[in-house]
């Protein structure tokens, strides 16, 4: 096998993959590898191609949703998480923590990024899925983005309109790329007041967010509509008029109108502090969460009239 010629006792065969989700929970991949490298990743991807196996990336481990089942084929993490933070140039590889490169930025007095202060996950994940919050998206500071087209290996440097940004999606989400990192363009901004707003923002997540359990982050993305009509007469007699001006619903109240929080399906359930969480109170497993997301999304359908969309992923399944 042409993985282990390479990699050795690093490549790992029934690696369980709940040991590697915020969610812990997948079952087992059927081969596991941290590449630390772009040469590194080029090899792995020609390795697998000659040993005939599929290829499945796996960031953080945040904002996905893996089998009981497992994944077949080859498991790749990118383990890159180099950072460059200057005058000319800022630049991370796919592996940085996001929260981190966040923070670093910050505390060189670049702005653009706070809002995105305390989102889990990697610098990859956060470009391919579009990440956000608090009127920060990752597409709208990302200038070009490191990739390798998975279709023919080849390396590309793609300009942010190559990238197709979108709410919370990117090319990544609907072509075969494996990002290798991305630059971003930020401007000069107050050190002080940047790191005092990263603390700001890190403090209001943590007092609203669940704790002490485990999540894979928000489950649905936010509902968009055009005109007050499209709605039910039940969530327009309770909509707060900030949502009817941003013309977006977060999913979280849609569920709570319901009265959902708490509701569970074996050791699956709905946040009592945040219900666009789904968490895992223990040992629960992927068709437990699978059935609980099933059902909220039935109840905003037939109750509110409203066809909720994940943006949570589902792998393995």
């Amino acid at each position: 096998m042409k993985l282990q010629e390479i990699f050795g006792d690093r490549l790992k065969p029934n690696e369980p993959l709940g040991k590697h989700t915020t969610y812990r929970i997948g079952g087992p991949a059927d081969f596991y590898l941290e590449v630390k490298t772009e040469d590194e990743v080029v090899s792995a991807l020609a390795a697998a191609k000659e040993d005939n196996l599929p290829v499945f990336i796996l960031g953080g481990g945040s904002n996905v949703l893996v089998s009981d089942e497992g994944v077949r084929g080859l498991t790749m993490v990118p383990a890159l998480r180099k950072t460059e933070i200057g005058p000319g140039r800022v630049y991370a590889e796919a592996g940085a923590l996001t929260t981190l490169f966040v923070r670093l930025v910050c505390e060189a007095g670049l702005a653009g990024m706070e809002g995105m202060s305390g989102i889990p996950g990697t610098v990859g994940g956060a470009v391919r899925g579009n990440a956000g919050a608090y009127g920060s998206n990752m597409g709208d500071v990302v200038s070009l983005v490191r990739a390798i087209d998975l279709r023919d290996g080849r390396l590309a440097e793609m300009p942010k309109e190559r990238c197709a940004f979108e709410y919370r999606g990117s090319i990544f989400k609907k072509e075969p790329y494996f990002i290798l990192g991305a630059g971003f363009s930020l401007r000069p901004g107050d050190k002080g007041l940047l790191v005092g707003k990263t603390n700001e923002i890190v403090a209001t997540r943590n007092a609203k967010l669940p704790s002490g359990v485990f999540s894979a982050g928000s489950v649905f993305k936010n509902h968009a509509f055009d005109s007050p009509e499209e709605l039910s007469e039940r969530v327009r007699a309770r909509l707060p008029a900030e949502y009817l001006a941003w013309k977006k619903i977060p999913a979280a109240w849609l569920i709570d109108l319901l009265d959902l929080k708490g509701k569970t399906i074996g050791k699956a359930m709905i946040s009592e502090r945040h219900a666009n969480y789904f968490v895992n109170t223990g040992n629960a497993t992927a068709s437990e969460v699978m059935q609980l997301i099933s059902y909220a999304k039935m109840k905003v359908r037939d109750e509110l009239g409203i066809q909720l969309n994940e943006e949570i992923e589902y792998v393995g399944f």
